[in-house]
């Protein structure tokens, strides 16, 4: 044992002697050199790399800055603003200096609604255009010159993004559900013959308005200066764009009057034009629910065209995922995956509770003229039933019920104590970044038409 040591101890000495006496001849140092300077070349290639990591890890999506979260919490500070009132025209009055400042020209769409004279505030951007490209072979060899539909013709399609500039109405959870309503409504049975507990009244009366609602400090930071402020994140971001799109940006007065100022801004369109838009995405209440959600409207539940009327909300819920938004920054954008059947809202038959929602807003004004819709919202569809749906399930709001919004949780200073201080701010900037990202999508038979800087 003790030999066979020596025995590696000489041949190691050897070894050390050759590698000696070898580096003082010319070749073996060249070779070094070589091994040298190819090291040296891959860490240059390496730093690089490293460092343009670390810029990516530092670099979030829908990083916009405060801008956003500081409108809202100026038009919150107007308190609520019921339709009609001169809390919402202050509010307009802001959106249209906004807008004025990032370098828009706004126009006011006035009219009348319960007497007082309220206004929309509405930007247009013009759009490059797309060109034609059929989705298939078929559309390719097959021309209908008289319809345009030739391959490279260039054409337009326009979308509406809007949200409303009043409060929800000032509300608190009633302290028992309305009884049953004087609409048709099928009635379940078990099997037992006897009729089963209707969990949809509740909601049908606060439809109608029945439920009769009271609060203080209600502000409408969350519904809906928090869409407001969205919308007017996608505005600066926009300045900076070219869509194939053309883009109006609207901010609805009088929605609670049976959404009169969505029903006055569509008004203006001709029916050509209304054929023409490829989508209405409406932003509200995006700050105080649990997770945010996107729904196609209720045209969209049974119908031939139900993908055509649901592609839009696929597009955005795409963007997300492509991103890698949940992981980047916290925020993913969801469809109401529910497991049971529900009425239909408008024919009351029997249908799976998916991608819509029984909330109404100002999308619906839209949705019956057959416009595909995308509602953005923040809520949690994730309950056993209809009735165990709410919008936020902490139980700081469990006096109300889980409800945030026509309350007095949606006021400024108890919703910063009660939920992450940044996600006013973080939500504002995510939904804007994700219509962004589905604007950029474009339509489905055509590309964009790219306008080179000059």
């Amino acid at each position: 044992m003790i030999v066979r040591q020596r025995s590696c101890a000489s041949l190691n000495l050897v070894n050390t002697q050759r590698l000696s006496a070898s580096s003082n001849s010319g070749k073996p140092r060249s070779a070094i050199f070589r091994s040298l300077a190819l090291l040296l070349l891959c860490a240059f290639m390496i730093l690089p790399l490293s460092a343009c990591g670390e810029d990516r890890e530092d670099e979030k999506l829908a990083d916009y800055g405060s801008y956003g979260a500081e409108i809202a919490n100026q038009i919150a500070a107007l308190g609520p603003r019921p339709s009609g009132s001169s809390q919402e025209q202050a509010a307009g009055e802001m959106v249209f200096n906004a807008l004025t400042a990032l370098g828009y020209h706004p126009e006011r769409q006035t009219f009348t609604s319960n007497g007082s004279s309220v206004s929309n505030i509405i930007v247009k951007i013009p759009g490059s255009g797309f060109r034609y490209r059929p989705v298939n072979l078929i559309d390719k060899l097959y021309v209908e010159p008289d319809q345009g539909q030739i391959y490279g013709h260039i054409f337009s399609r326009q979308v509406i993004l809007a949200t409303r500039l009043c409060t929800e109405e000032a509300q608190a959870e009633p302290s028992e559900t309305p009884g049953e309503s004087e609409e048709t409504v099928p009635t379940e049975t078990d099997e037992n013959g006897e009729a089963k507990p209707d969990d949809f009244a509740w909601a049908r009366a606060e439809n109608r308005g029945e439920v009769v609602y009271e609060a203080s400090e209600l502000e409408g930071i969350s519904d809906n200066a928090s869409g407001i402020a969205s919308l007017l994140t996608l505005a600066k971001l926009l300045k900076n764009e070219n869509l194939g799109y053309d883009v109006t940006l609207a901010f609805v007065a009088a929605s609670g009057n049976n959404y009169e100022g969505t029903r006055q801004l569509l008004a203006h369109f001709s029916d050509e034009e209304l054929d023409n838009i490829d989508c209405f995405y409406e932003l509200r209440n995006i700050y105080a629910g649990d997770s945010l959600y996107v729904h196609a409207g209720w045209q969209a539940i049974d119908s031939d065209r139900k993908y055509l009327l649901r592609r839009k909300i696929y597009e955005m819920t795409d963007v997300s995922l492509e991103t890698g938004l949940l992981y980047d920054n916290g925020e993913d954008l969801l469809l109401n995956e529910s497991i049971f059947d529900v009425p239909n809202p408008l024919t009351q038959a029997r249908t799976l509770y998916r991608e819509f929602s029984y909330n109404r807003s100002d999308y619906l004004v839209a949705d019956e003229l057959g416009i595909p819709c995308a509602f953005v919202e923040s809520y949690d569809y994730n309950g056993k039933d209809f009735s165990d749906q709410c919008e936020n399930r902490n139980p700081s709001f469990s006096s109300s019920g889980g409800r945030v919004s026509g309350t007095s949780y949606d006021n400024r200073a108890r919703l910063e104590r009660i939920l992450d201080r940044n996600q006013l701010q973080r939500r504002v900037n995510t939904v804007a970044f994700l219509c962004l990202g589905a604007l950029r999508k474009g339509c489905s038979d055509g590309v964009a038409v790219r306008i080179d800087a000059e």
